[in-house]
């Protein structure tokens, strides 16, 4: 399997709809699974009372949030990169119910194992932007690549009148434990052009590979860069100058 990436990547969400704006009024969410509803009105949707579109404000980043019931979850999976640490940003609190929600945030491995969790303390608040408070969930350099699952429960008995809203959610790479180490591993030159066989232990996320005719520079990023995964490492082919020339790959820790 090639996996095709746009570097520089580091530092962007991997959370889809984490604003939770594109969704009409208690139906399903996009890019998420569980069984929380929209909160707010949606630009675009039917009217449905009391809400109004677009003002007044249901949440701290637009009309929108996602209302987490008793007993239910709000979950998203994303791809963890071996070698780098995630920082989960989100706002949070408790709709004004006769039961106030209780929220728990994990991120874990598909089969369960919890790398990370917070049992945030809420305020509580009703329709509108009151009551939200900023939490982060900082989750550990991962051991290997591979889909991890980021999930926010209610963890109040389903018997129990409560709903937790949750808006604003972001999650981005932090810097890995250990840099990356390039390698050539191949090199198939001919007088009009070449083709140099990299490889790099990971992490992949975070960094630009970068090529110069020179040691010393000027350094251009490579465009382009399709990744495979060989023996435990990364590998790519990219394409070179004429066998006569020289060329210096470089691999920099994107901003």
């Amino acid at each position: 399997m090639v996996l095709c990436l746009s570097l520089p990547i580091a530092g962007y969400s991997q959370v889809v709809n984490g604003d939770f704006e594109v969704d009409r009024f208690d139906q399903p969410i996009t890019g998420w699974t569980g069984t929380a509803h929209v909160l707010g009105q949606p630009e675009g949707s039917p009217l449905l009372p009391p809400f109004n579109t677009p003002p007044p404000p249901i949440s701290v980043s637009g009309n929108c949030s996602a209302g987490i019931r008793s007993g239910a979850t709000l979950r998203q999976s994303f791809v963890g990169e071996q070698g780098l640490g995630y920082s989960l940003s989100f706002s949070a609190k408790a709709m004004n119910q006769p039961t106030a929600g209780l929220l728990r945030v994990r991120v874990m491995t598909e089969g369960g194992n919890v790398l990370a969790q917070l049992d945030p303390t809420l305020q509580s608040g009703g329709a509108g932007s009151d009551g939200y408070t900023p939490f982060t969930l900082v989750v550990p350099p991962v051991g290997a690549s591979g889909p991890l699952v980021l999930e926010f429960a209610n963890t109040r008995l389903a018997s129990q009148d409560s709903t937790v809203s949750v808006d604003a959610v972001q999650l981005s790479a932090t810097a890995p434990s250990a840099p990356p180490v390039l390698q050539v591993k191949g090199y198939v030159g001919s007088t009009f052009g070449s083709v140099v066989q990299l490889r790099w232990t990971e992490p992949a996320f975070g960094y630009v590979l970068q090529s110069s005719s020179g040691f010393g520079g000027p350094w251009t990023d490579v465009p382009n860069v399709r990744l495979a995964r060989k023996d435990g490492q990364l590998a790519t082919d990219v394409p070179g100058p004429a066998a006569a020339a020289s060329v210096y790959f470089r691999l920099r820790a994107s901003p």
